[in-house]
């Protein structure tokens, strides 16, 4: 639920780290941090990344992976 500072948004990548195996059957829970904002403007127009940490976790509550995605908002 974090606003996008500008009209338009597009997915910037993402890196993954997997902790433990995840099996068929399992129950993921995701939460998400925002991390960083960093301004990107440049003479083509404003523009920002958005950086966010998301935490998975499965029905034991254990850490199964752990993802830092970005969003390029322009």
């Amino acid at each position: 639920g974090v606003p996008l500072p500008y009209k338009r948004s597009v997915a910037g990548g993402a890196d993954w780290e997997f902790v433990k195996p995840i099996k068929k059957g399992d129950k993921i829970d995701t939460s998400h941090e925002f991390v960083e904002l960093q301004d990107k403007s440049s003479d083509k127009g404003p523009r920002a990344l958005m950086v966010y940490r998301s935490t998975h976790k499965n029905q034991k509550g254990e850490i199964v992976a752990v993802s830092t995605n970005t969003i390029m908002t322009y």
